[in-house]
């Protein structure tokens, strides 16, 4: 992860145009790793029920993959928003996935006074 997340900053300064299919390959390069590292760890099986959250977290990475590369190539506005849409999707199935339970406000405000 770490070593594509260097080689992405470091090909990005020789790189002239950044609107190429060469730039949003190296710029999900550590995307495409981690998606490597959970299959690895933690495998694929759809009849296994333990490999649910592993599979959310998976198609959120893909789905922010999706986002970047539909930024790199920002110039017609049309990419722009539907990588934005990538995105919010992609942020929803993590917190589906991790399954974040709402904010306990009546703690907070004991704890405020």
């Amino acid at each position: 992860f770490f070593k594509t997340v260097a080689l992405f900053f470091i090909l990005r300064q020789n790189l002239e145009n950044k609107y190429n299919v060469i730039y949003a390959g190296f710029k999900i390069g550590p995307i495409l790793a981690l998606i490597f590292f959970l299959v690895s760890l933690k495998g694929m099986s759809q009849s296994h029920p333990g490999h649910a959250y592993t599979r959310r977290i998976m198609f959120g990475l893909c789905l922010s993959a999706v986002g970047d590369v539909l930024l790199v190539f920002e110039q017609t506005g049309i990419f722009f928003f539907l990588g934005i849409v990538a995105f919010g999707i992609a942020q929803s199935i993590y917190i589906y996935a991790f399954r974040i339970a709402p904010v306990n406000f009546t703690f907070a405000k004991v704890l405020m006074g």
